[in-house]
C-alpha cells in the first residue's frame, strides 16, 4: 500500500519575560531571556493512506452490500438484500479492468414485511418462496457470479462495466453504469440494473409467459443495485 507523507510545521509565538527592575518601576528583559524563551519549530507527521492502483484487491464482504426489489403487477413491492460472499477487482494504473464477485443466493433476505409468523403474508414466508423451485431454487444453485468482461470508462469516476452474469443456472451479459472513487484508502464501486428475470429462466407468476394470470402477474424487471468496498 503506497503512503503519502505530509509535513506540518507548528511555529509557536516568541515569549518574551519581562522582570521588574528597582523602585522606580522601569521594566527591563531579563537577561538571556530570549534565548532561555525560544521553541524551535517541531515537525509533525501524519501519513495518508491511498487506494491501491495496481493488482487485484478484495471486496469487503461485510462494507459491502447488494439490494434487490420486485413487484407484481397489481399490488405489492418488495425489497431486500442478498449477502456477497467474496469478491475482487482488478486495477492497471489506477482503473478498474476486471474482477469478480460471488452472490450467496441462501441469504436473500425481505426488508419490508413483518417477521411475525402470526400475520398471513410475512417475511419469512416471501424469503422462503424466493428460494424455492418457484424462482431461485437455492438449494440447486446457492451461488450467483458476476464475472468482468470489460471495462469502458464514461468519465474519469464513471465507467460501463461488462460482464457475465450466471443466476439460477443461466448465464447472460450485463452492462453496469457504474460510479466508481477513492476514498480513505478503499475502491467504491455502486450501481444499478434492472433485469428481466425471465432470461435466467425464472418463470413464476411472470406475465409475458402466462398472459392468464391476470392481477397475480408479478412483474418480470427486478431491480438490482449494490455497493461495494475493495481493498
Amino acid at each position: 500500500m503506497k503512503k503519502t507523507r505530509l509535513s506540518l510545521f507548528i511555529l509557536p509565538a516568541m515569549a518574551l519575560v519581562l522582570v521588574g527592575a528597582g523602585c522606580s518601576g522601569t521594566v527591563t528583559p531579563e537577561a538571556g531571556a530570549g534565548e532561555a524563551n525560544t521553541i524551535e519549530p517541531v515537525e509533525e507527521t501524519v501519513v495518508v493512506e491511498e487506494a491501491v492502483q495496481d493488482g487485484t484487491i478484495t471486496v469487503d464482504t461485510d462494507a459491502s452490500i447488494m439490494t434487490w426489489s420486485g413487484a407484481k403487477k397489481i399490488g405489492a413491492t418488495h425489497h431486500g438484500t442478498i449477502a456477497l460472499s467474496k469478491g475482487t477487482l482488478t486495477l492497471e494504473a489506477g482503473k478498474l479492468t476486471g474482477g469478480s464477485v460471488t452472490i450467496d443466493m441462501t441469504t436473500i433476505k425481505d426488508l419490508d414485511l413483518t417477521r411475525d409468523s402470526e400475520v398471513a403474508m410475512n417475511a419469512v414466508m416471501l424469503e422462503t418462496h424466493l428460494m424455492s423451485e418457484d424462482f431461485f431454487d437455492v438449494a440447486a444453485f446457492p451461488e450467483a457470479t458476476f464475472d468482468i468482461l470489460a471495462v469502458t470508462y464514461t468519465s474519469d469516476t464513471t465507467a460501463d462495466v461488462t460482464g457475465n452474469l450466471t443466476l439460477h443456472g443461466v448465464t447472460n451479459p450485463v452492462t453496469l453504469a457504474t460510479t466508481l472513487e477513492q476514498k480513505d484508502g478503499m475502491w467504491l464501486a455502486s450501481a444499478e440494473v434492472t433485469l428481466d428475470r425471465t432470461l435466467w429462466n425464472v418463470n413464476f407468476g411472470s406475465g409475458s409467459l402466462f398472459k392468464e394470470l391476470g392481477d397475480a402477474i408479478i412483474n418480470d424487471e427486478m431491480i438490482i443495485a449494490f455497493n461495494l468496498e475493495a481493498k
